[in-house]
């Protein structure tokens, strides 16, 4: 069974991803600080990609039951790696004594674009009760992600330069998962996290920027997540 609360939030990223276009979820993402010049470079260069958070179920079949009662196939189920090492140094967990995993669920919004969410899974026990209602309270692994076609000659560093130098949003870290989009070489992906201008907002105040592949040699050695728990 799913939590109540973690039910009223994933119903939440449904509505926010439902109700807007590719090009306003995209200005929504970027904030305030974005100019119309920098919404329009970063449009071009990204697409979005999905909206994401992460619940604690008792099982993982109970979210699975979610997506499909609001209109998403979900898709397969596969480890987390880049978020699960963030979630172990937040708390000074042993990585190996827990589970992170992930799944993706799509479907097709009103207006035909394609819709996709991401949830990560944490099963609890044995992730502690007082830990799940932390990451809840404080949203702090909720994003919204874009992707970069690398085929096209634009990479994440040029996407990452352009956010850091023209928005006020920071580095938070990023990595790379050999089990998301495995058919094409895994998931390379950096994070971005800007203050927040209000309680709305505060969903769409952390950036992911994805593209499919390994090039983890592009991300930057100081990699390391931002303290969200000091930020907040």
């Amino acid at each position: 069974m799913l939590d109540e609360s973690d039910l009223s939030r994933m119903r939440n990223i449904d509505r926010i991803i439902r109700e807007h276009s590719n090009r306003e979820l995209v200005t929504s993402a970027l904030g305030q600080s974005a100019s119309v010049d920098i919404i329009e470079k970063l449009s071009e260069l990204c697409l979005f990609a999905h909206g994401a958070l992460l619940v604690f179920p008792e099982h993982v079949d109970d979210v699975i039951a979610v997506l499909r009662l609001l209109g998403y196939k979900a898709g397969v189920v596969v480890p987390s790696v880049v978020v699960k090492n963030r979630l172990a140094a937040r708390y000074g967990l042993d990585n190996s004594a827990f589970q992170l995993q992930i799944v993706h669920g799509s479907t097709t919004a009103a207006n035909g674009e394609k819709r996709e969410v991401e949830v990560f899974m944490s099963i609890t026990p044995p992730i502690s009760k007082s830990i799940a209602w932390e990451e809840r309270a404080f949203e702090y692994e909720t994003h919204f992600a874009v992707k970069v076609d690398v085929k096209s000659g634009h990479t994440l560093t040029e996407v990452a330069d352009l956010l850091c130098a023209a928005t006020d949003f920071r580095k938070d870290g990023g990595g790379y998962n050999p089990f998301e989009d495995e058919a094409n070489g895994g998931t390379t992906l950096m994070y971005f996290i800007r203050p927040a201008q209000s309680e709305e907002d505060k969903l769409f105040r952390r950036l992911e920027v994805q593209c499919s592949g390994d090039y983890s040699h592009l991300l930057p050695n100081e990699n390391d997540p931002f303290d969200q728990r000091k930020f907040s």
